[in-house]
Formats: C-alpha cells, structure tokens, sequence
C-alpha cells in the first residue's frame, strides 16, 4: 500500500514524471501477495526435493563440485517454480478464485506471439484462444485438401460451436470471448505465461511491462494497444500485446486474494 501510494504522489505532480516501468512493480506485489496466499497448499522446494530424492528417475548432480551443485541445484528450482511452486501457485488462484467474467477479461488481455530466436520472423500476437481456434482451422484445411489429393470426399462439417467463429486477422478487443471450455483449458496456461514474464523482471531485470499505464487523473484512457516482449529463460523471444490498463488488472488480482482468502468466489463488478 505505501508503494502504490507513493507511486500517486509522482503521478499526481505537476511535471508529469513517467511512472510506467514502476508501476509494473505493483502488480509483482499482487501476484507476491497470490503465491503467499497459495503457499500453504504446496510443499516448499525443500520439501519437495527432499521427497523426491529417493524416487526412480529423479536427476542426480552429474558432479560433486560446489558450482555444479549449485547449477543443479539451479535447474531443478526452475522446475518446481513452474510446476509446483509460484507458477502453480498463481494457476490455481486464477483458476479457483475469479469468476468467469473475470477470467475472460484476462484471456482477452494478451495477445502473444510464438515464442521465436531473437532475429527470427515473430508473426502475429495472437490471444491463446484465438491461436487455437485459428490451429484447428488450419488443421481441417490441411484435412480437406489430404483428401482432395486422394480423391476422396470432404470430411463432413461439424455442428456449429462458439469454437467455430472465425477469427480476426489481428487480435482486438472485439476479438470473439473465449467459451467456457476455453477457459479451462487456457486460463492455466495464461497463468503460465504472466508468472514468466514476472520471472523475468525478478530474476533478469527485463523491463517487462505487463499492462498499459494508467491514464493521469485528468486525462482520458486512450484505445490502441500497448506493444512489448520479453524473453523466456531458453533465450526465446516473445512479442506479445496489450489492451488492458494496471488499475484493471489489480482489481481482478485483488478480487482474487479476497477470494482465495475467504475460499468463496464473488461475481465481479466495474466499481469492485
């Protein structure tokens, strides 16, 4: 609270300092805020590790050195992060503590690109639920015309589905809302995507912007999108964009702290 407070007073001066790359730090506190929330449904990484020494399969170091211990040390805290500590942590308050509407602004909000090496073609920022939809057309296309070639007939179209609507050329707000089994399936994986781009700003000090600036108080919010990337922990570069604006998204976070805290789930309104 004293930081978003502080950050209010530098906005709300005359000379109009440019507070966006800090206050992306407000929102790390939220999802800081989430994982402390979560924490007490998951074991620690050394409980973790420690239950699954003796299990088979599990890597061993290589080596006994000090530095090798700690690069594997390194690698296996990577993966706990994503499967079982911070990033499991943010999918399930995601997943159990926002309601549908909520979730659907999320996966509306992001639109990224393929992940590509740096100096390759990105292509276009998709939403993941468009990105699929727009994969399972091309699948039927590539379907229809295997077919073609052998002279056989058309595989018969399917009944209509939300699923089925065609999707844009570019991803915009008034891009199709995903469908409830969407949601289930992509939500997590938005998760997945937002918890490495705060890695990044921790553990890399990318100047990682995960929303738009707010306007200033006597200044309108203005449409467009807000157009960054960053890189993943493999070297991959991800261009990716943005419609919605930090005061929104904090509002769905807090929503869901309050509503991971109390263990119930409350219909979201603009005002909340």
């Amino acid at each position: 609270m004293e930081v978003q407070e502080e950050l209010a007073i530098v906005k709300a001066c005359a000379n109009k300092h440019f507070t966006e790359r800090l206050e992306r730090l407000i929102i790390l506190l939220h999802i800081g805020l989430i994982e402390m929330t979560e924490g007490g449904t998951s074991e620690t990484f050394r409980q973790w590790i420690i239950g699954r020494l003796g299990t088979t399969g599990f890597p061993l170091p290589a080596a006994t050195t000090a530095p090798e211990v700690r690069e594997y040390l390194l690698g296996l805290k990577e993966n706990y992060e994503r499967d079982y500590g911070g990033a499991r942590a943010l999918r399930e308050a995601l997943k159990g503590g926002l309601d549908e509407a909520d979730k659907k602004k999320l996966l509306l909000a992001w639109a990224f690109a393929t992940p590509v090496d740096f100096g390759t073609e990105y292509g276009r920022p998709r939403h993941l639920h468009c990105r699929k939809r727009e994969e399972a057309q091309v699948r039927r296309r590539q379907a229809i015309e295997e077919r073609r070639s052998l002279g056989e007939p058309e595989p018969p179209v399917p009944s209509y589905t939300p699923e089925m609507e065609p999707v844009r050329d570019y991803c915009l707000e008034y891009c199709p809302a995903p469908t409830s089994l969407e949601i289930d399936h992509l939500l997590p994986k938005l998760a997945n995507r937002l918890y490495e781009m705060r890695s990044m700003i921790i553990h890399s000090a990318s100047p990682v912007m995960f929303a738009r600036p707010d306007a200033v108080s006597d200044e309108d919010k203005s449409g467009g999108t807000l157009f960054d990337s960053y890189f993943t922990r493999e070297g991959k570069l991800v261009m990716y964009e943005v419609r919605v604006y930090i005061g929104d998204i904090l509002q769905i976070l807090r929503r869901c702290l309050w509503n991971r805290f109390v263990g119930s789930t409350y219909p979201s309104s603009p005002s909340s």
